[in-house]
């Protein structure tokens, strides 16, 4: 082998170590960046070249600068983050719910039972104006306990539309920016080599994008990816995107919805093909918890203040007239809660007397506190206490039920994180051992190009 060939082979093994040194110290220069996966020379030997005394080696090429990525670990990562995101954003919800049924004293059980006792107590002095002013202030009360409550929930939805508003603008800027991350790889996909630390960034939006929505995402030929939502919603096609919008939900206009607009102009989404993910979590607490709770509520206001009027109007006030409302009736569309309110201003309007006594009627009502009046959808055959107390127990079985299911989520999405992590995650502490081993790799490959000078000029010498 002449000196020139030995040189050649020197020349290629110091590009080999040198390469090894800069991609090892690029892996230790992002192991905390987010999403970074770890990359590797790939080395190749090259083709020996044929002489009478047989094949000489020609060292080691650079073949290519590749990345530790498993892509079933990292769609995992993500399905898993998206299911947390989703499980947790509802267990928040969802305890702030809880906030809105107090017990104790703070509860609307307490208060419904204080208007009874206050019904008892007008009994044994049905003309006493003073008791009867008692039994007003304790209806008034309730009325206003209901509207606190119901209030707090009308909140409640206010917060998830702004939350949702929030999410739904984070989601369009990460869909803008995949699409323009996808254009740039595009570019660059025809010249054979991965663009890894565009993949990279690329794959950390997708993920990102999946904490918000459950996503599937198709490469294409050009090294683009497609990101789909809802079954088949396009949200990017290449350097394509599609924004979302909150709009109003078309079966109830007090609720959100997501929406696009395509060429056939708006359309909703239904909040049953998006899956996990928060903005998932937002709508499932909107459709069915907050729901269910607005539901419940309004059985129980209702059925308190069409009973009570009820037996008022079999009553006579100390007039001699019939009893007059106690609650203003509520229109359906109003909410019972909300609109609850005490109609008689009056303590002489109060209905306790009968034809045949003049507190038979304030006993009736007193009596109310232990009949099985409540009968709803949500509520059988139940006193006032107990379907309040009923209600308070199912939006607490909600929130324990949430927890698990955050806790478990949360879990599984760091288990799922730690293995996507291990594959494609920096070590320092093998990263420092490669950079000393290719540091020993470039001294040797410098001592074989110092020996083939050296060789070399003693060739030009004995020549001369």
């Amino acid at each position: 082998m002449g000196g020139s060939a030995l040189m050649s082979l020197g020349s290629r093994a110091m590009f080999a170590a040198s390469a090894g040194m800069q991609v090892t110290g690029h892996n230790i220069a992002n192991a905390s960046v987010r999403g970074y996966s770890r990359q590797q020379v790939e080395l190749q030997t090259s083709n020996g070249q044929f002489t009478g005394a047989g094949f000489f080696g020609k060292g080691a090429d650079v073949a290519s600068v590749t990345r530790l990525f498993d892509q079933n670990l990292t769609r995992q990562a993500a399905a898993t983050q998206s299911q947390a995101a989703h499980d947790n954003i509802r267990y928040e919800q969802l305890q702030r719910m809880e906030g809105a049924f107090p017990l104790g004293e703070s509860g609307m059980g307490y208060a419904t039972s204080e208007l009874f006792n206050a019904m008892a107590d007008l009994a044994n002095r049905p003309t006493d104006v003073p008791s009867r002013e008692v039994v007003l202030s304790q209806a008034s009360e309730v009325a206003a306990r209901f509207n606190a409550s119901a209030g707090q929930l009308r909140a409640m939805q206010s917060g998830v539309t702004s939350d949702l508003k929030l999410e739904v603008q984070a989601v369009n800027d990460l869909v803008e920016r995949i699409a323009q991350t996808n254009d740039e790889i595009a570019k660059v996909s025809g010249i054979g080599q991965p663009p890894n630390d565009l993949l990279d960034q690329r794959d950390q939006l997708v993920n990102d994008l999946s904490k918000h929505l459950q996503i599937t995402t198709v490469e294409a030929s050009d090294g683009t990816v497609g990101v789909f939502v809802a079954g088949g919603q396009r949200l990017v096609l290449g350097a394509q995107t599609t924004a979302l919008m909150v709009v109003a939900d078309p079966g109830d206009l007090s609720r959100s919805a997501l929406g696009v607009r395509d060429a056939g102009g708006l359309r909703v989404i239904s909040s049953e093909s998006l899956g996990s993910g928060s903005i998932g979590g937002l709508l499932r607490f909107q459709n069915d918890d907050l729901q269910a709770g607005s539901e419940m509520l309004d059985e129980l206001a209702r059925a308190v203040s069409e009973r009570m009027n009820a037996q008022q109007a079999l009553g006579i006030d100390m007039d001699g007239n019939a009893g007059e409302p106690l609650f203003a009736p509520v229109a359906d569309t109003e909410g019972a809660a909300y609109g609850m309110r005490m109609v008689i201003t009056s303590a002489r309007g109060l209905a306790a007397a009968t034809a045949d006594s003049d507190n038979g009627n304030a006993l009736a009502m007193a009596a109310l506190r232990d009949e099985n009046f409540i009968d709803t959808p949500h509520f059988a055959n139940a006193t006032m206490t107990d379907a309040y107390s009923a209600l308070v127990g199912n939006i607490g079985v909600r929130v324990q039920s949430a927890r698990v299911s955050s806790e478990i989520s949360a879990s599984v999405a760091a288990s799922a994180e730690d293995a996507r992590a291990s594959k494609s995650g920096v070590n320092l502490d093998e990263e420092a051992a490669r950079l000393i081993q290719y540091q020993q790799a470039y001294q040797a490959a410098a001592k074989v190009l110092q020996i083939a000078q050296q060789a070399f000029e003693t060739l030009l010498q004995s020549g001369g």
